[in-house]
Protein backbone atom coordinates (compact mmCIF):
# COMPACT_ATOMS: atom_id res chain seq x y z
CA UNK A 1 0.00 0.00 0.00
CA UNK A 2 1.21 3.53 -0.73
CA UNK A 3 2.53 5.62 2.15
CA UNK A 4 -0.21 8.22 1.77
CA UNK A 5 -2.89 5.58 2.35
CA UNK A 6 -1.00 4.25 5.39
CA UNK A 7 -1.06 7.75 6.90
CA UNK A 8 -4.80 8.00 6.24
CA UNK A 9 -5.30 4.67 8.00
CA UNK A 10 -3.42 5.80 11.16
CA UNK A 11 -5.41 9.04 11.14
CA UNK A 12 -8.68 7.11 11.05
CA UNK A 13 -7.52 4.85 13.87
CA UNK A 14 -7.35 7.80 16.25
CA UNK A 15 -10.83 9.09 15.52
CA UNK A 16 -13.61 8.30 18.00
CA UNK A 17 -16.69 7.09 16.14
CA UNK A 18 -20.02 7.36 17.97
CA UNK A 19 -22.18 6.39 15.08
CA UNK A 20 -22.25 3.24 12.93
CA UNK A 21 -23.20 5.21 9.84
CA UNK A 22 -20.14 7.41 10.27
CA UNK A 23 -17.96 4.32 10.71
CA UNK A 24 -19.34 2.80 7.53
CA UNK A 25 -18.81 6.04 5.67
CA UNK A 26 -15.15 6.30 6.68
CA UNK A 27 -14.63 2.59 5.95
CA UNK A 28 -15.90 3.13 2.41
CA UNK A 29 -13.45 6.01 1.97
CA UNK A 30 -10.61 3.81 3.22
CA UNK A 31 -11.49 0.96 0.86
CA UNK A 32 -11.80 3.33 -2.09
CA UNK A 33 -8.37 4.79 -1.38
CA UNK A 34 -6.91 1.27 -1.10
CA UNK A 35 -8.30 0.10 -4.43
CA UNK A 36 -7.22 3.29 -6.21
CA UNK A 37 -3.68 2.87 -4.91
CA UNK A 38 -3.52 -0.81 -5.90
CA UNK A 39 -5.21 -0.61 -9.29
CA UNK A 40 -2.83 -1.56 -12.12
CA UNK A 41 -1.43 1.16 -14.35
CA UNK A 42 -1.94 -0.39 -17.79
CA UNK A 43 0.17 2.29 -19.45
CA UNK A 44 3.20 1.04 -17.48
CA UNK A 45 2.69 -2.61 -18.40
CA UNK A 46 4.34 -4.38 -21.34
CA UNK A 47 1.48 -5.55 -23.61
CA UNK A 48 1.27 -9.30 -24.18
CA UNK A 49 0.43 -10.89 -27.55
CA UNK A 50 -1.64 -14.02 -27.04
CA UNK A 51 -3.65 -15.19 -30.08
CA UNK A 52 -5.97 -17.17 -27.81
CA UNK A 53 -7.01 -14.11 -25.80
CA UNK A 54 -7.60 -11.56 -28.55
CA UNK A 55 -11.12 -10.14 -28.77
CA UNK A 56 -12.90 -10.99 -32.01
CA UNK A 57 -13.93 -7.75 -33.68
CA UNK A 58 -14.32 -6.61 -37.27
CA UNK A 59 -12.42 -3.35 -37.56
CA UNK A 60 -12.87 -1.65 -40.91
CA UNK A 61 -10.43 0.70 -42.56
CA UNK A 62 -12.76 3.63 -41.96
CA UNK A 63 -12.24 3.25 -38.19
CA UNK A 64 -8.48 3.70 -38.40
CA UNK A 65 -7.95 5.55 -41.70
CA UNK A 66 -8.90 8.98 -43.00
CA UNK A 67 -8.19 8.41 -46.68
CA UNK A 68 -7.08 5.84 -49.24
CA UNK A 69 -5.21 6.51 -52.50
CA UNK A 70 -4.52 4.08 -55.33
CA UNK A 71 -1.41 4.45 -57.50
CA UNK A 72 -1.22 2.30 -60.65
CA UNK A 73 2.45 1.71 -61.50
CA UNK A 74 3.51 2.26 -65.09
CA UNK A 75 4.51 -0.67 -67.31
CA UNK A 76 8.01 0.54 -68.23
CA UNK A 77 9.29 -2.36 -66.11
CA UNK A 78 6.83 -5.24 -65.81
CA UNK A 79 6.69 -7.34 -62.66
CA UNK A 80 4.25 -9.52 -60.78
CA UNK A 81 4.52 -8.60 -57.10
CA UNK A 82 6.30 -6.27 -54.68
CA UNK A 83 8.84 -7.52 -52.15
CA UNK A 84 9.87 -4.21 -50.56
CA UNK A 85 8.53 -0.66 -50.77
CA UNK A 86 9.66 2.60 -49.13
CA UNK A 87 8.40 6.16 -49.63
CA UNK A 88 9.70 9.70 -49.46
CA UNK A 89 7.47 12.76 -49.75
CA UNK A 90 7.77 12.68 -53.56
CA UNK A 91 9.21 9.29 -54.57
CA UNK A 92 8.28 5.61 -54.30
CA UNK A 93 11.05 2.99 -54.14
CA UNK A 94 10.03 -0.56 -55.04
CA UNK A 95 11.81 -3.88 -55.34
CA UNK A 96 9.89 -6.49 -57.33
CA UNK A 97 10.53 -10.18 -56.70
CA UNK A 98 14.11 -11.00 -57.82
CA UNK A 99 14.37 -7.57 -59.43
CA UNK A 100 16.22 -4.27 -59.37
CA UNK A 101 15.30 -1.26 -57.26
CA UNK A 102 12.81 0.93 -59.19
CA UNK A 103 11.78 4.53 -58.49
CA UNK A 104 8.33 5.99 -59.30
CA UNK A 105 6.62 9.30 -58.61
CA UNK A 106 3.25 9.56 -56.85
CA UNK A 107 1.43 9.39 -60.18
CA UNK A 108 2.96 5.98 -60.78
CA UNK A 109 5.32 7.21 -63.49
CA UNK A 110 8.61 5.36 -63.86
CA UNK A 111 11.56 7.61 -62.91
CA UNK A 112 14.64 5.39 -62.92
CA UNK A 113 16.26 2.19 -61.73
CA UNK A 114 18.86 2.22 -58.95
CA UNK A 115 21.85 0.03 -59.86
CA UNK A 116 21.46 -3.28 -61.65
CA UNK A 117 21.83 -6.97 -61.06
CA UNK A 118 25.31 -8.46 -61.36
CA UNK A 119 28.52 -8.98 -59.42
CA UNK A 120 30.57 -6.02 -60.59
CA UNK A 121 31.14 -2.66 -58.86
CA UNK A 122 27.82 -1.05 -58.02
CA UNK A 123 25.90 -4.21 -58.91
CA UNK A 124 23.95 -6.54 -56.67
CA UNK A 125 22.38 -9.99 -56.69
CA UNK A 126 18.98 -8.79 -55.43
CA UNK A 127 17.72 -5.49 -54.04
CA UNK A 128 15.12 -7.02 -51.72
CA UNK A 129 16.70 -5.47 -48.64
CA UNK A 130 17.21 -1.71 -48.89
CA UNK A 131 16.73 1.36 -46.73
CA UNK A 132 16.56 5.12 -47.32
CA UNK A 133 18.40 8.07 -45.82
CA UNK A 134 15.75 10.60 -46.78
CA UNK A 135 17.62 13.63 -45.42
CA UNK A 136 20.77 13.01 -47.49
CA UNK A 137 18.87 11.38 -50.38
CA UNK A 138 20.84 8.16 -50.38
CA UNK A 139 19.90 4.49 -50.69
CA UNK A 140 21.61 1.55 -48.99
CA UNK A 141 21.18 -1.90 -50.52
CA UNK A 142 22.19 -5.04 -48.62
CA UNK A 143 22.85 -7.87 -51.06
CA UNK A 144 25.07 -10.95 -51.08
CA UNK A 145 26.69 -9.70 -47.83
CA UNK A 146 27.73 -6.41 -49.43
CA UNK A 147 26.45 -2.97 -48.46
CA UNK A 148 26.11 -0.65 -51.46
CA UNK A 149 25.35 3.07 -51.33
CA UNK A 150 23.61 5.05 -54.11
CA UNK A 151 22.15 8.52 -54.55
CA UNK A 152 18.44 9.01 -55.21
CA UNK A 153 19.53 9.96 -58.75
CA UNK A 154 20.86 6.45 -59.26
CA UNK A 155 24.57 7.22 -58.99
CA UNK A 156 26.66 4.51 -57.35
CA UNK A 157 28.56 6.12 -54.47
CA UNK A 158 30.50 3.38 -52.68
CA UNK A 159 30.68 -0.12 -51.25
CA UNK A 160 30.80 0.15 -47.46
CA UNK A 161 33.26 -2.16 -45.76
CA UNK A 162 31.47 -3.97 -42.93
CA UNK A 163 34.00 -4.10 -40.12
CA UNK A 164 32.42 -7.24 -38.68
CA UNK A 165 33.88 -10.75 -38.53
CA UNK A 166 30.60 -12.29 -39.72
CA UNK A 167 28.51 -10.82 -42.49
CA UNK A 168 25.47 -13.08 -42.92
CA UNK A 169 22.78 -10.42 -42.55
CA UNK A 170 19.21 -10.57 -43.81
CA UNK A 171 17.81 -7.10 -43.16
CA UNK A 172 18.74 -3.43 -42.95
CA UNK A 173 17.20 -0.24 -41.52
CA UNK A 174 18.54 3.34 -41.56
CA UNK A 175 17.55 5.82 -38.89
CA UNK A 176 19.09 8.97 -37.40
CA UNK A 177 22.53 8.55 -38.98
CA UNK A 178 22.82 4.86 -38.12
CA UNK A 179 22.47 1.59 -40.01
CA UNK A 180 20.99 -1.43 -38.24
CA UNK A 181 21.78 -4.84 -39.72
CA UNK A 182 19.81 -7.92 -38.70
CA UNK A 183 21.13 -11.46 -38.80
CA UNK A 184 18.84 -14.41 -39.45
CA UNK A 185 18.41 -16.88 -36.60
CA UNK A 186 20.09 -19.55 -38.77
CA UNK A 187 18.78 -22.44 -36.65
CA UNK A 188 20.46 -20.95 -33.58
CA UNK A 189 23.86 -20.58 -35.24
CA UNK A 190 23.57 -16.83 -35.82
CA UNK A 191 26.03 -14.63 -33.94
CA UNK A 192 23.90 -11.50 -33.71
CA UNK A 193 20.31 -10.40 -33.40
CA UNK A 194 21.36 -7.00 -34.68
CA UNK A 195 24.38 -4.77 -35.15
CA UNK A 196 24.15 -0.97 -35.33
CA UNK A 197 26.79 0.78 -37.45
CA UNK A 198 27.72 4.28 -38.44
CA UNK A 199 27.58 5.05 -42.16
CA UNK A 200 31.28 4.15 -42.50
CA UNK A 201 30.65 0.60 -41.33
CA UNK A 202 32.00 0.94 -37.77
CA UNK A 203 30.16 -0.87 -34.97
CA UNK A 204 28.33 1.38 -32.53
CA UNK A 205 26.55 -1.32 -30.51
CA UNK A 206 25.32 -4.87 -30.96
CA UNK A 207 23.14 -7.57 -29.44
CA UNK A 208 24.29 -11.17 -29.62
CA UNK A 209 22.03 -14.13 -30.36
CA UNK A 210 21.14 -16.19 -27.28
CA UNK A 211 19.22 -18.98 -29.05
CA UNK A 212 20.91 -22.39 -28.99
CA UNK A 213 21.19 -24.48 -32.13
CA UNK A 214 18.01 -26.29 -33.21
CA UNK A 215 17.04 -28.40 -36.27
CA UNK A 216 14.03 -26.54 -37.73
CA UNK A 217 14.59 -24.53 -40.90
CA UNK A 218 11.42 -22.41 -40.73
CA UNK A 219 12.90 -19.49 -38.82
CA UNK A 220 14.20 -16.25 -40.18
CA UNK A 221 14.85 -12.76 -38.91
CA UNK A 222 11.57 -11.13 -38.04
CA UNK A 223 10.24 -7.72 -38.86
CA UNK A 224 12.62 -4.76 -39.09
CA UNK A 225 10.87 -1.42 -39.02
CA UNK A 226 12.11 2.13 -38.79
CA UNK A 227 9.48 4.09 -36.94
CA UNK A 228 8.85 7.48 -35.41
CA UNK A 229 11.20 9.09 -32.87
CA UNK A 230 14.34 7.55 -34.42
CA UNK A 231 13.55 4.06 -33.17
CA UNK A 232 13.44 0.69 -34.84
CA UNK A 233 12.10 -2.69 -33.80
CA UNK A 234 13.29 -6.28 -33.86
CA UNK A 235 11.61 -9.63 -33.24
CA UNK A 236 11.89 -13.24 -34.31
CA UNK A 237 9.63 -16.28 -34.09
CA UNK A 238 11.59 -17.97 -31.27
CA UNK A 239 12.20 -15.22 -28.70
CA UNK A 240 9.33 -13.92 -26.60
CA UNK A 241 10.18 -10.22 -26.92
CA UNK A 242 9.66 -7.51 -29.51
CA UNK A 243 12.47 -5.05 -28.84
CA UNK A 244 12.35 -1.29 -29.26
CA UNK A 245 15.85 0.00 -30.06
CA UNK A 246 16.94 3.62 -29.73
CA UNK A 247 20.00 5.64 -28.67
CA UNK A 248 22.22 2.56 -28.14
CA UNK A 249 19.65 1.05 -25.77
CA UNK A 250 16.88 -1.47 -26.17
CA UNK A 251 13.82 -2.38 -24.15
CA UNK A 252 10.77 -4.67 -24.45
CA UNK A 253 7.90 -3.17 -26.43
CA UNK A 254 5.64 -6.25 -26.57
CA UNK A 255 5.82 -9.81 -25.28
CA UNK A 256 4.75 -13.01 -27.06
CA UNK A 257 3.15 -15.16 -24.38
CA UNK A 258 4.43 -18.71 -23.96
CA UNK A 259 2.38 -21.87 -24.50
CA UNK A 260 1.99 -25.02 -26.58
CA UNK A 261 0.77 -22.91 -29.50
CA UNK A 262 4.23 -21.33 -29.95
CA UNK A 263 6.15 -22.58 -32.96
CA UNK A 264 8.39 -25.53 -31.94
CA UNK A 265 12.09 -25.75 -32.71
CA UNK A 266 11.89 -29.20 -34.28
CA UNK A 267 11.21 -29.69 -37.97
CA UNK A 268 7.60 -29.71 -39.10
CA UNK A 269 6.10 -30.23 -42.56
CA UNK A 270 4.67 -26.77 -43.13
CA UNK A 271 4.35 -23.33 -41.60
CA UNK A 272 0.61 -23.20 -42.29
CA UNK A 273 -0.37 -25.32 -39.27
CA UNK A 274 -1.81 -25.18 -35.75
CA UNK A 275 1.06 -23.09 -34.35
CA UNK A 276 1.23 -19.33 -33.83
CA UNK A 277 3.48 -17.88 -36.52
CA UNK A 278 3.78 -14.06 -36.79
CA UNK A 279 4.57 -12.91 -40.33
CA UNK A 280 4.47 -9.10 -40.36
CA UNK A 281 4.41 -6.49 -37.59
CA UNK A 282 3.93 -2.74 -38.01
CA UNK A 283 4.12 -0.07 -35.31
CA UNK A 284 2.31 3.26 -35.58
CA UNK A 285 1.58 5.98 -33.05
CA UNK A 286 -1.82 4.52 -32.11
CA UNK A 287 -1.70 0.87 -33.20
CA UNK A 288 0.29 -2.29 -33.57
CA UNK A 289 -0.63 -4.46 -36.57
CA UNK A 290 0.26 -8.16 -36.53
CA UNK A 291 -0.30 -10.49 -39.51
CA UNK A 292 0.01 -14.08 -38.35
CA UNK A 293 -0.96 -17.71 -38.83
CA UNK A 294 -2.68 -19.63 -36.04
CA UNK A 295 -4.62 -22.89 -36.04
CA UNK A 296 -4.55 -23.21 -39.84
CA UNK A 297 -5.98 -19.72 -40.41
CA UNK A 298 -4.61 -16.34 -41.44
CA UNK A 299 -5.28 -13.43 -39.07
CA UNK A 300 -4.62 -9.76 -38.68
CA UNK A 301 -4.41 -8.56 -35.09
CA UNK A 302 -4.68 -4.90 -34.10
CA UNK A 303 -3.53 -3.56 -30.74
CA UNK A 304 -5.24 -0.25 -29.89
CA UNK A 305 -2.92 1.74 -27.63
CA UNK A 306 -5.65 3.89 -26.12
CA UNK A 307 -7.67 0.81 -25.09
CA UNK A 308 -4.77 -1.46 -24.08
CA UNK A 309 -6.53 -4.18 -26.04
CA UNK A 310 -5.77 -6.61 -28.87
CA UNK A 311 -8.46 -7.32 -31.45
CA UNK A 312 -8.56 -10.18 -33.94
CA UNK A 313 -9.57 -9.38 -37.52
CA UNK A 314 -10.30 -12.57 -39.43
CA UNK A 315 -11.31 -12.22 -43.07
CA UNK A 316 -12.67 -15.48 -44.50
CA UNK A 317 -11.69 -14.60 -48.07
CA UNK A 318 -8.08 -15.70 -48.54
CA UNK A 319 -6.78 -12.71 -50.45
CA UNK A 320 -3.13 -13.49 -49.84
CA UNK A 321 -2.04 -16.87 -48.53
CA UNK A 322 1.40 -15.63 -47.52
CA UNK A 323 0.76 -12.31 -45.80
CA UNK A 324 -2.64 -12.85 -44.23
CA UNK A 325 -6.26 -11.80 -44.67
CA UNK A 326 -5.84 -8.06 -44.30
CA UNK A 327 -8.15 -5.40 -42.86
CA UNK A 328 -11.70 -5.15 -44.21
CA UNK A 329 -11.97 -2.28 -46.67
CA UNK A 330 -15.26 -0.61 -45.81
CA UNK A 331 -13.83 2.67 -47.09
CA UNK A 332 -14.71 2.00 -50.75
CA UNK A 333 -15.59 -1.75 -50.58
CA UNK A 334 -12.30 -2.55 -52.30
CA UNK A 335 -9.96 -5.42 -51.46
CA UNK A 336 -8.70 -5.73 -47.86
CA UNK A 337 -5.51 -3.92 -46.88
CA UNK A 338 -2.52 -6.22 -46.39
CA UNK A 339 0.25 -3.88 -45.15
CA UNK A 340 3.64 -4.18 -46.83
CA UNK A 341 5.28 -1.14 -45.30
CA UNK A 342 4.85 1.90 -43.07
CA UNK A 343 5.68 5.55 -43.78
CA UNK A 344 5.58 8.78 -41.78
CA UNK A 345 5.93 12.01 -43.75
CA UNK A 346 7.39 15.38 -42.76
CA UNK A 347 4.02 16.56 -41.45
CA UNK A 348 3.82 13.54 -39.15
CA UNK A 349 1.09 11.89 -41.22
CA UNK A 350 1.24 8.10 -41.08
CA UNK A 351 0.57 5.66 -43.89
CA UNK A 352 0.25 1.93 -44.29
CA UNK A 353 1.22 0.78 -47.77
CA UNK A 354 -0.30 -2.21 -49.52
CA UNK A 355 -0.67 -3.57 -53.03
CA UNK A 356 -3.43 -5.12 -55.10
CA UNK A 357 -3.05 -7.18 -58.24
CA UNK A 358 -5.16 -5.81 -61.16
CA UNK A 359 -6.57 -9.28 -61.81
CA UNK A 360 -7.68 -9.51 -58.15
CA UNK A 361 -9.14 -6.03 -58.22
CA UNK A 362 -11.16 -6.58 -61.39
CA UNK A 363 -12.43 -9.95 -60.15
CA UNK A 364 -13.45 -8.41 -56.83
CA UNK A 365 -15.33 -5.55 -58.47
CA UNK A 366 -17.18 -8.03 -60.68
CA UNK A 367 -18.46 -9.93 -57.65
CA UNK A 368 -22.00 -9.63 -56.30
CA UNK A 369 -20.57 -8.82 -52.89
CA UNK A 370 -18.96 -5.66 -54.22
CA UNK A 371 -21.93 -4.68 -56.38
CA UNK A 372 -24.33 -4.95 -53.42
CA UNK A 373 -21.99 -3.26 -50.92
CA UNK A 374 -22.58 0.12 -49.32
CA UNK A 375 -19.20 1.52 -48.26
CA UNK A 376 -18.55 4.40 -45.91
CA UNK A 377 -17.70 6.63 -48.87
CA UNK A 378 -19.85 5.77 -51.94
CA UNK A 379 -18.01 8.33 -54.09
CA UNK A 380 -14.78 6.43 -53.44
CA UNK A 381 -16.45 3.27 -54.68
CA UNK A 382 -17.21 4.99 -57.98
CA UNK A 383 -13.58 6.16 -58.27
CA UNK A 384 -12.40 2.59 -57.66
CA UNK A 385 -14.71 1.27 -60.39
CA UNK A 386 -13.30 3.84 -62.81
CA UNK A 387 -9.74 2.81 -61.89
CA UNK A 388 -10.46 -0.90 -62.40
CA UNK A 389 -11.88 -0.26 -65.89
CA UNK A 390 -8.64 1.47 -66.89
CA UNK A 391 -6.49 -1.52 -65.87
CA UNK A 392 -5.43 -4.56 -67.81
CA UNK A 393 -5.25 -7.82 -65.88
CA UNK A 394 -1.54 -8.12 -66.73
CA UNK A 395 -0.59 -4.61 -65.55
CA UNK A 396 1.79 -3.99 -62.69
CA UNK A 397 0.38 -4.04 -59.13
CA UNK A 398 -1.52 -1.03 -57.83
CA UNK A 399 -0.21 0.59 -54.65
CA UNK A 400 -2.65 1.31 -51.82
CA UNK A 401 -1.70 4.28 -49.63
CA UNK A 402 -3.85 4.28 -46.51
CA UNK A 403 -3.54 7.45 -44.44
CA UNK A 404 -4.12 6.72 -40.76
CA UNK A 405 -6.19 8.91 -38.49
CA UNK A 406 -4.53 10.94 -35.76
Amino acid sequence: MKKTNFIRYKWLENISFFDCKKRLFFLEILLFAFFISCSPDKSAEIPVINPGNMVEKEIGLSEIAGDITYIPLSKDVLFGSIVSVELTDSLIFITPALGTLIVYDYNGNFIRSIGKRGRGPGEYKYANEFTLDRKNKTVYILSDQRLLKYSFNGDFLETIDLKIDIKIFSGIVYTNGKLALFEGINQGEGKYDWVVLDTLGNIIFEKFNAIEKFPSDHYCCGNKQEAFNNTFYYWNQINDTIFKISDEKYEPAFIFTQGNFRFPKQKIKEIYCEYFFPRKIFFTKNYLFVAYIFDYKNYTGIYVNSEYQFYNVNVTEDWNFINGPGIVNDFDSGVPLIPLSYYRDKLDNEYLIGEVNPFQLKAHLASEKFKNSTPKYPEKKKELEKLAKSLNENDNPVLMLVKLKE
